[in-house]
């Protein structure tokens, strides 16, 4: 069905659609999916405005279909201004090759600002291409991020390649000392 992979703001009492509706789409992504209830008032994803992880010149809620979001980590103010106050999402890449073979391989980074509407809007930017299928991300002390990808393959045509690494990410903290 091609629905968008969601972020969602999780809050008591919301429901986020699932397994009624995906993204913000407002009909059935397959013919047998259940009908919602009639009093369900469904909380939409967060939504993507751009410039990357699935914007196409229009708002996307949030990321591109099957390129598998996983790992996110919030970044503080302790990391550079560049960096600070947003959150990392590495994403695995699709195992589908079509609409788009090759979404996700990557790590983007995700600034949230809240909306009128009470939820929050994305801008999303890429930071690193051509991962390996990267799937978690770990912070350490001192700057310091760890980037696990699962494996050598960049792109949804290379064959599978099971063998990974651990990336480590070094950014110099503001005032740390030299």
């Amino acid at each position: 069905a091609d629905a968008p992979e969601e972020m969602n703001w999780i809050q008591q009492g919301h429901h986020y659609g699932f397994p009624y509706r995906f993204g913000n789409q407002s009909g059935k992504d397959f013919r047998d999916a259940p009908n919602p209830p009639g009093n369900i008032q469904f909380t939409d994803a967060i939504v993507n405005y751009g410039p990357d992880g699935g914007f196409d010149g229009k708002p996307i809620a949030t990321f591109d279909p099957h390129s598998g979001p996983a790992g996110l980590v919030y970044l503080d103010k302790e990391f550079p201004p560049q960096l600070a106050d947003s959150f990392l999402v590495p994403r695995f890449g699709n195992f589908i090759r079509s609409p788009k073979p090759n979404m996700g391989f990557d790590l983007l980074q995700v600034r949230l600002k809240k909306s009128a509407e009470s939820n929050y809007t994305a801008q999303v930017h890429s930071l690193f291409q051509g991962l390996g299928r990267p799937n978690d991300l770990c912070i350490l002390p001192g700057g310091r991020l760890l980037l696990n990808e699962y494996s050598r393959a960049t792109n949804s045509t290379e064959s599978y390649d099971p063998s990974g690494r651990i990336t480590e990410i070094i950014y110099e903290r503001p005032g740390a000392a030299k």
